[in-house]
């Protein structure tokens, strides 16, 4: 099996609607099984920065989520050491990463906080979330998170 095939998919935020002054609702994603997660936030058309981009945690899905350490976007440290920025009004068609190492997370439930800032149009954001090192592999499309997948192509 493919390493990338050891993972599991979640969509973290839904394409919706353009927000303006509002937050999307993120999707609780179960980081059980896995070590680690990636979210991959993608900014679509904007014409005003986000008001704000984080992660929050909680012990169910449906409970009460509460803000996990160095996940801010603007405030916390990105790779390279140096302070991450908000999505801009010129960030269209870009990617904001969170990497999380769920074996240090307070609880095992994850959800993406974003809010479009207030702007003449707004902002269209989805995310998707990979949760892989898992301690089961899955073996269908479905067990991956997945609708469909393609067979594997060696070139």
């Amino acid at each position: 099996m493919l390493p990338s095939l050891d993972s599991k998919w979640f969509p973290a935020i839904a394409p919706a609607a353009i927000l303006d002054n509002a937050a999307a609702t993120g999707i609780a994603i179960d980081t059980r099984g896995g070590d680690f997660l990636e979210i991959a936030v993608v900014i679509g058309a904007s014409d005003i920065a986000a008001a704000g981009l984080s992660l929050t945690a909680s012990a169910t899905s449906g409970g009460t989520y509460t803000a996990v350490s160095n996940s801010v976007f603007g405030t916390d440290a990105g790779i390279d050491g140096t302070t991450s920025v908000l999505p801009s009004a010129t960030d269209d068609n870009k990617v904001f990463l969170f990497t999380v190492d769920c074996r240090k997370l307070p609880f095992p439930f994850v959800k993406v906080l974003f809010t479009a800032g207030d702007g003449t149009t707004g902002t269209y954001v989805a995310a998707i979330a990979r949760l892989s090192n898992l301690e089961k592999s899955p073996t269908t499309s479905s067990e991956a998170g997945l609708a469909a997948t393609t067979a594997s192509v060696a070139i």
